[in-house]
């Protein structure tokens, strides 16, 4: 074989596993697997460290090199993963704290994280004054129906008195 026909292959292998949402590798692609873009990519969602050997137990005799690429992988990617951008996003959207950026970022990971968390809870509690803004809005417009409806009843009671006055008036005449 030709080398740039095993380096298609090896494309070929890299970029299903890229676009692949699975964690766990068929045998015959071992061979040719990027441990280390796999390890990447693991960290870069927050997956566990421990998960290469949840990936490779269809593997026979990874060797401690593909080992090494997958754990070297997945530190850079948890790196990016626990960014505190990151930390902050994963607050604001209510997903649960991960344990992955714990161990890896610690406490100033939980501090954007909880930042994040505030403002999900301060956004939360803005919707509902918004709701209690518009149902008071609704309120006030009935309310302020019912004032102009009295002042007509009133006007028109009032009309209706001197009209009565009128009537008797022109009767007295008679």
């Amino acid at each position: 074989m030709s080398k740039p026909f095993f380096n298609y292959i090896f494309l070929f292998f890299s970029v299903s596993l890229l676009f692949s949402g699975c964690d766990t590798i068929q045998p015959k692609d071992c061979k040719y697997t990027d441990w280390y873009e796999l390890g990447r990519q693991n960290g870069s969602k927050g997956g566990s460290n421990s998960s290469f050997q949840d990936v490779v137990q269809s593997c026979e005799n990874v060797s401690d090199s593909a080992d090494n690429l997958y754990k070297a992988g997945y530190s850079a990617g948890i790196v990016q993963y626990c960014s505190d951008q990151s930390a902050f996003e994963i607050g604001k959207s209510g997903q649960p704290l991960p344990e992955s950026c714990l161990n890896h970022s610690g406490d100033r990971f939980n501090v954007y994280y909880q930042s994040g968390r505030r403002v999900l809870k301060l956004e939360k509690e803005n919707l509902q004054i918004e709701n209690n803004l518009q149902s008071l809005k609704k309120d006030n417009q009935f309310l302020d129906n019912q004032l102009e409806l009295k002042k007509i009843v009133r006007k028109l009671q009032s009309q209706r008195a001197q009209n009565l006055k009128l009537i008797d008036d022109l009767k007295a005449t008679f």
